[in-house]
């Protein structure tokens, strides 16, 4: 029976719930498009958050399934009465009972699942914008959308699900997806975990929903991402916020100099520093969030999650398509699709905070800072172009990633009689399981020197033209 390919797992580290400032213990949870209320139920977010119209001042509010971020679940969830002197339904508001009907079987759980897209509550939102007489509910729900802590988990719950829902990950065989609370506060102990992972749950891709900034306690952070994304071997992207450039948004980018000379400044001194760190290479910075559902009446804005879930998106992709996640900035191939609209100049609308000119796209390139881009009027966003925080291309370490993971999967799993036959095999079956034709080259030579964990192998690959065109040798070595 002929083996299936390895899963391409992407794990996913963000704010999807508050976290203790003591002692944490990182736990790690699968899901799919038939399990994103499960594994909102298994995390279980509680927000506490003041709210000036509640008895004492504040409320705390439990999410248990993804529906749960809309503002009428909001309000029916609330410990008090909302409209106490009202025993009629608002005009056009939901009625309880027509709510769906539980669904039956996979088939009626992705349907289900489907309706959750995340548009606004617009019937709700409303009858509750046009009560007049009683303005209280919608006060407390522009109060509620507006709190930062609220903000940042919908956010990082919405960004996942977009991922899922536009990769269409179903199931866990081909693409595997999980995720992780994280906060900066814990960052180091939620790496430390994925380290400590199994070796057939070791990531292929690390989504980092976590901004950075020029502070010392963020670059310390970041420092803490290039040493496990090199200890690992692990393709990891986490983004910058507008703040890294001393600027309140991503449309203000046009008022800095040309992005490398700026970035040339005393103050960035460290950041310059980490870029010369090994793992630099296998780190991604993104900028630039995209929209991925309208404002709801009590808001002003679209909510915008961070531009990683587009990585994630884009990579889920191409694996999809090809096996690989190198085609990710093969537009029009591969965009985020059906995105909300924002207004970025008074008249103009896109997808993204702000539309980017191919100069500055190019400048940010050079910085080691890879852009989300829009298109104007456009309900899209992609990746122009891609670059580890060295500046060069991360896809030479996307596709090393997979080769090196069948590397090992093959030491833990097959004989150790002929371990040279077994490279080959294994670096073989890596390009042909995935629809690819051999290797152009393959060698593999025992250099005859041994270490603690085995012996030496050099190996020289060029890989398919159809998976990493215009490669010469891959050369590197492997203990076994």
């Amino acid at each position: 029976m002929a083996e299936s390919p390895l899963p391409y797992k992407i794990l996913a580290l963000g704010p999807f719930a508050p976290l203790p400032e003591g002692k944490f213990i990182p736990h790690f949870v699968q899901v799919d498009l038939y399990s994103l209320d499960d594994a909102v139920s298994t995390v279980s977010p509680v927000l506490y958050l003041p709210l000036a119209q509640a008895p004492d001042g504040a409320v705390t509010l439990k999410f248990k399934r993804i529906q749960d971020f809309k503002p009428g679940e909001i309000l029916k969830s609330l410990p008090f009465p909302v409209s106490p002197s009202k025993e009629k339904p608002l005009p056009g508001a939901p009625q309880p009972k027509k709510a769906d009907p539980p669904a039956q079987g996979r088939k009626a759980a992705l349907e289900d699942i489907l309706s959750m897209v995340a548009v606004p509550d617009a019937s709700f939102d409303r009858a509750l914008d046009h009560t007049n007489d009683d303005p209280g509910p919608s006060l407390m729900l522009r109060e509620i959308f507006s709190n930062p802590a609220f903000q940042k988990t919908e956010s990082a719950w919405r960004g996942l699900q977009t991922l899922i829902q536009q990769a269409e990950i179903k199931g866990f065989e081909r693409i595997r997806v999980s995720l992780s609370c994280v906060s900066p506060e814990h960052l180091e102990t939620v790496l430390d975990a994925v380290e400590a992972l199994p070796p057939e749950d070791i990531p292929n891709l690390v989504l980092i929903d976590l901004g950075f900034d020029n502070t010392l306690p963020s670059l310390k952070n970041l420092e803490k991402v290039l040493g496990f994304a090199d200890r690992m071997l692990a393709p990891s992207c986490a983004w910058v916020s507008p703040e890294f450039f001393r600027i309140e948004n991503w449309n203000q980018l046009h008022k800095i100099p040309y992005i490398r000379h700026y970035l040339d400044d005393m103050a960035y001194a460290k950041f310059r520093k980490l870029k010369t760190h090994a793992g630099a290479a296998w780190v991604m910075l993104l900028a630039n969030a995209f929209a991925v559902r309208p404002a709801h009446e009590c808001e002003d804005t679209p909510l915008f999650v961070s531009p990683v879930w587009g990585m994630g998106t884009l990579c889920a992709k191409s694996v999809a398509a090809s096996g690989w996640p190198l085609e990710f900035t093969r537009y029009p191939g591969y965009q985020m699709e059906n995105l909300a609209m924002a207004v970025y100049d008074e008249k103009n609308t896109t997808s993204t905070q702000a539309l980017f000119s191919e100069d500055r796209i190019l400048q940010l390139i050079e910085a080691g800072i890879t852009p989300m881009a829009g298109v104007k009027h456009k309900d899209t966003a992609f990746i122009p172009k891609a670059a580890a925080l060295t500046g060069d291309s991360i896809k030479f370490q996307l596709l090393m990633n997979r080769m090196v993971e069948a590397l090992l999967h093959a030491r833990r799993t097959k004989t150790p009689d002929n371990p040279g036959d077994e490279i080959r095999l294994a670096l073989t079956r890596i390009f042909t399981q995935t629809g690819h034709g051999l290797p152009q080259t393959i060698d593999v030579a025992n250099t005859g020197k041994a270490s603690p964990e085995g012996r030496v192998f050099h190996i020289s690959v060029i890989p398919p033209e159809s998976i990493f065109p215009g490669s010469g040798p891959i050369e590197f070595s492997f203990v076994w």
